[in-house]
């Protein structure tokens, strides 16, 4: 099993996923993988399961149906001729899974061996893309994987933990499908550019909130409207949640994906006293199905 595209995304909430599906369909002869398997599949230094899009060409959209998933080792990626990366920005960087993968996925691979295959990145933001664009293209750099096209889309935020589903939403969402038109003809005709330059204040901020996240995870709480459905534990993508007689346990690696609090469909899982109330976000395209890595 061979593909010309690889794409590779982190999601919590659904927006990385859609941009992820809309790339393969519109590229075709494209697969897609969560970024978490890749990185464990780096770790074993086996195949990586990878989702394979329906044939067909022009800007259709998936309708959940993956097709079939193939196992895939590293010698694929060397093959390909575009790899693709889309991933949110976290705190005006890059979450800290993504920094990891990066490294997991050339571990592998013989010096030079992307040199000549075309990769971009594509970096979806709340208020403002910040440092999220060079901060990736840096990571990327060093191990090896030179990014020749990088872009950012706006999208709906998910951190709820800072505020609720944006008033907004379906705006940003629409906004959201007409520039990513122009970004697929950009990776279609293997354009050349990315926005330069860092905030160094934000990269010390950025720094700062990263560190503190896996531990974030010590203030959220499950309340007695938990059913022991398991959905937290499987929409993780940093495997961070354990079930234990039924109920999410946390283990204090978090990456704040916000997913086991977005997609508990009983808003059982909340932090502090700062969310129950609050409106949740998933992208209306992305079921919880679509979501499941485990």
């Amino acid at each position: 099993m061979s593909a010309k595209n690889l794409i590779y995304y982190f999601s919590g909430t659904g927006n990385c996923l859609k941009v992820a599906r809309d790339l393969a369909v519109a590229l075709g002869e494209s697969l897609i993988m969560p970024i978490t398997e890749s990185a464990r599949a780096g770790e074993n230094q086996e195949g990586a399961g990878f989702m394979q899009a329906p044939a067909g060409s022009g800007t259709g959209l998936f309708d959940g149906d993956f097709g079939q998933v193939v196992n895939i080792g590293h010698g694929q990626i060397g093959s390909a001729d575009r790899i693709g990366f889309v991933y949110p920005v976290y705190f005006g960087g890059i979450p800290n899974p993504v920094r990891g993968f990066m490294k997991k996925l050339t571990q592998n691979l013989a010096p030079g061996a992307l040199r000549d295959t075309y990769c971009f990145s594509i970096a979806t933001y709340a208020s403002l893309p910040f440092n999220g664009i060079s901060d990736f293209a840096k990571a990327a750099s060093d191990c090896g994987v030179q990014i020749g096209y990088a872009t950012s889309l706006k999208m709906p935020g998910n951190y709820i933990l800072l505020y609720g589903k944006q008033a907004k939403s379906d705006e940003i969402l629409r906004g959201a499908e007409v520039d990513l038109l122009a970004v697929i003809d950009a990776v279609k005709d293997r354009q050349q550019g990315r926005p330069s330059g860092s905030n160094p204040l934000i990269g010390a901020y950025s720094k700062k909130m990263l560190k503190s996240t896996p531990g974030a995870d010590r203030h959220y709480h499950v309340s007695d409207a938990c059913t022991a459905c398991g959905l937290c534990y499987a929409v993780c993508p940093v495997e961070n949640i354990d079930m234990d007689d039924g109920k999410p346990v946390f283990s204090h690696h978090c990456a704040q994906c916000m997913a086991c609090i977005q997609w508990c469909p009983v808003q059982a899982i909340n932090y502090k006293a700062k969310t129950q109330a609050r409106i949740r976000y998933r992208h209306p395209a992305v079921t919880a199905a679509d979501m499941r890595l485990r």
